[in-house]
């Protein structure tokens, strides 16, 4: 698998709900893996999702109206861990840890709300965490020593936590907020807190997406590690008459067994036999041309134009360059929402009556939510990384099923005699194993248990022809 940069996203949404399908055509186009969004203005009852991203959340309760809230956005191939629910005198935050380049860092979505005061107790907090944090966020925090045209309290208060740490701050070189008060100037707002993070973060600010903030493309020069998503030896729908076929003719019964090794060389052969079968009866699933990714050219072509007004907004700060660019932003996610309507209506109309697809379609619609593995807790701390809950479990499962020391030595002697009787022959009354016997016990078999390491399903040893049947029981291989 080719390796790339991890990208970072961090944006000040100012309501995330509304802009659901230009942040997603955003996400695509840009191949974002992570996303820090802040001000998502969402409330517990809400429920929005991004395909191909598992979203974190930690709303603000509030009895009024929605108001402040962050997440984080990660791709679902990403290796990821949920952090604990953080608790917080002022800032809003919701931490993941993920795997970068085989080093877990802790992501931090966080929102400094300007009416509340800054608590330097939550930064330590969040700092101790782990031993590489990266805080991304709307930190309403200035200081000139990161560029900002002015240095407010909060920045003071952040420069003095961050001078007395081996912590860094980074941000862009330019203004990410640009203020609808005409009044008010464009500044600085959407930065970084780093601890420990031995990877180069290039800042990207651009000009898109619909709020007061710009999102800000952070590129980090080291690879995510991705899960393998699809690990499976069939990829799209097999030709199991194919595969039988195949089987059927490359499988080469031995006329002799006579060793232990040629019996495991032989086992090795059908092994292998059924993982080529597998592997040359997929039939390859075309590309979706309504993948999220790709958007038709005209709206294309109407995203670039809202581009430009709003450069070009920026840049003048025109009410009549406003207006032209609010009138672009209606219409984009006006055409936004009709191609996604449209694409769901033809991925319906394509369904077919017993296809797995129609399944997985009712299952979102039913919004039933996946198990998601929470940390172990452990007496001594909090367990995230893969290597440590192996651990954990290797120990638990040691402990567990370690032999009793249990003895009885005239039952041990009373059976060492017994075995050393010359006269003494075991009795072999067990029948020998017939194909047809091997079939019942085959088709016993549950379909959707997992496979072993060689990836073989019980669906598969379903499918086998009868010469593969008689290859099993041939001479004692099984």
């Amino acid at each position: 698998m080719e390796l790339h940069n991890t990208i970072l996203l961090n944006w000040n949404a100012n309501g995330l709900k509304n802009q659901r399908n230009t942040l997603l055509a955003f996400l695509n186009h840009h191949n974002i893996h992570i996303a820090c969004i802040t001000e998502t203005h969402l409330s517990h009852t809400d429920k929005i999702k991004f395909p191909g991203y598992k979203i974190y959340r930690a709303d603000r309760i509030t009895q009024s109206r929605a108001m402040g809230g962050v997440a984080i956005l990660v791709r679902n191939q990403i290796k990821q861990q949920q952090l604990p629910t953080l608790v917080l005198s002022y800032l809003e935050a919701v931490a993941v840890s993920i795997n970068i380049n085989n080093k877990y860092i802790t992501f931090v979505s966080a929102y400094q709300p300007p009416s509340r005061q800054m608590l330097i107790a939550d930064y330590e907090i969040i700092m101790n965490l782990d031993n590489s944090v990266i805080i991304a966020g709307d930190l309403n925090s200035k200081h000139i020593n990161w560029g900002c045209r002015v240095t407010n309290p909060n920045g003071s208060k952040l420069q003095a936590f961050i001078g007395n740490t081996p912590f860094t701050i980074s941000a862009p070189n330019t203004p990410t907020y640009f203020p609808t008060d005409l009044n008010r100037l464009p500044d600085i707002l959407d930065i970084l807190i780093i601890k420990s993070v031995p990877f180069v973060c290039v800042h990207e600010p651009l000009i898109e997406l619909d709020s007061d903030h710009i999102p800000v493309k952070i590129t980090i020069n080291s690879p995510s590690l991705f899960r393998c998503t699809n690990n499976s030896l069939i990829k799209g729908k097999p030709d199991w008459i194919r595969f039988s076929n195949h089987v059927q003719s490359n499988l080469k019964i031995p006329t002799c067994v006579p060793t232990i090794q040629i019996a495991e060389q032989t086992a090795d052969h059908l092994r292998g036999v059924i993982i080529e079968a597998a592997q040359s009866c997929s039939n390859s699933v075309p590309q979706n041309i309504h993948s999220p990714g790709i958007l038709p050219h005209s709206i294309s072509s109407l995203i670039r134009r809202k581009h430009l007004a709003r450069r070009t907004w920026q840049n003048h700060r025109n009410p009549a360059d406003k207006k032209i660019l609010n009138l672009l932003t209606k219409e984009v996610q006006a055409a936004l929402q009709n191609y996604r309507v449209a694409s769901y209506n033809s991925y319906l109309s394509n369904m077919r009556p017993g296809e797995s697809n129609l399944w997985k379609a009712t299952k979102r619609l039913l919004n039933q939510a996946t198990n998601t593995i929470p940390p172990l807790r452990t007496d001594a701390k909090l367990v995230i990384s893969d290597q440590e809950k192996c651990d954990v479990f290797s120990n638990m499962l040691y402990n567990t099923f370690s032999p009793n020391h249990i003895c009885n030595p005239s039952n041990d002697l009373r059976v060492k005699h017994t075995l050393e009787l010359p006269n003494y022959e075991v009795q072999n009354s067990i029948n020998y194993v017939t194909p047809n016997e091997i079939k019942q016990i085959i088709n016993n078999l549950p379909i959707k248990k997992s496979p072993g390491h060689d990836k073989i399903t019980n669906l598969m040893l379903k499918k086998l022809p009868p010469k593969g049947l008689v290859f099993c029981v041939y001479d004692h291989i099984i």
